[in-house]
């Protein structure tokens, strides 16, 4: 899994209503862990205000767990080291706005910042072409939120400004996952909150998701996020007799090689919540960087975007689920 920018790419509204679910779907588990995810959509959309930090930490294991459900680790001790990787997302509606995300070798901070009347973003120690630098943009403030997520260039990676925003980013869940389950309550930082759990298994990886939902609040306050490729599958003609050798001869391209474990990446992004009443009056005010140089993308589009600078959107997550991939 790539760690990067979010965030993410954090998820349901009423849309999940109206599909007819698969068979998986139809039982009380499941029914409850939608329930779950469509109140915390609502409660992030009806938030006036949101300070949140969010910080990531790492462990590969050497082999996947087949004993230990992952709702089970969200309390324990092995999450791994710290990656570094801090995101600090400020709202403050109708329109204001601080997203910047960190890294621990970088020295100045990815930002999106709307004061109200202007909406500012910058890259540091960037290339965009042949010319490498610092470089920011400025455009008009758009009116909302709402309005915020109709732009495409606006980076994608945060589940928690994604719902703010009133987008959905749980419509099509149904269609992508495997299995979705609620798996009780665990405590986080002194916060009861409620599991759950997603599986999804394609393109020869799974990926499991386990999200805790403050029970009283409805916001999230911690994901684990834990995804392994999947070894290739011996081939199932071969059934250790003599005739083998027959399907081995019928298939030069057959796998012959028994499967073998992968190492699994787990990924736990730990959040810190505040709800101020307002903020302090300098908090969405943009300072430009020192040497840093305006940009003016040559497609006319006004906000500077990972793209801008060759890497693609989908590293710009700090996680990268398919259901963060597009805003719109």
């Amino acid at each position: 899994m790539k760690l990067s920018h979010s965030l993410t790419p954090a998820l349901i509204c009423c849309a999940l209503a109206a599909p007819v679910l698969p068979g998986w779907a139809q039982n009380r588990s499941t029914a409850h862990a939608l329930r779950l995810l469509h109140e915390m959509a609502d409660a992030y959309r009806q938030l006036n205000t949101l300070d949140l930090t969010t910080r990531t930490y790492a462990i590969e294991l050497p082999q996947p767990s087949k004993t230990t459900p992952l709702p089970a680790l969200i309390t324990s001790q092995l999450q791994g080291k710290a990656t570094g990787r801090e995101l600090r997302l400020k709202v403050e509606r109708p329109n204001k706005l601080v997203f910047a995300v960190r890294n621990k070798d970088d020295g100045d901070a990815s930002m999106w910042v709307c004061d109200g009347r202007r909406l500012w973003s910058y890259l540091p120690n960037t290339t965009i072409g042949s010319a490498h630098g610092n470089f920011y943009t400025r455009s008009h403030a758009p009116a909302n939120l709402s309005e915020l997520a109709r732009m495409k260039d606006m980076p994608p990676g945060s589940l928690e400004l994604m719902m703010m925003e009133g987008l959905d980013p749980f419509a099509r869940l149904a269609a992508m996952v495997q299995s979705i389950r609620y798996e009780g309550e665990k405590t986080i930082a002194g916060v009861v909150t409620s599991i759950v759990e997603l599986h999804s298994q394609a393109n020869g990886q799974s990926v499991r998701i386990a999200f805790c939902i403050g029970k009283t609040d409805h916001l999230l306050y911690r994901m684990i996020v834990q995804e392994r490729q999947l070894p290739a599958a011996a081939n199932p003609a071969l059934v250790g007799d003599r005739f083998d050798a027959l399907v081995e001869n019928s298939s030069p391209h057959a796998n012959k090689t028994p499967a073998v474990p992968r190492p699994v990446m787990r990924i736990t992004l730990d959040n810190r919540i505040r709800q101020p009443q307002y903020f302090g009056s300098d908090t969405f005010f943009f300072v430009i960087p020192k040497n840093a140089q305006r940009y003016t993308p040559i497609n006319g589009s006004h906000v500077l975007t990972l793209g801008s600078a060759g890497i693609p959107n989908s590293a710009g997550h700090l996680y990268n689920f398919p259901f963060l991939k597009h805003r719109r």
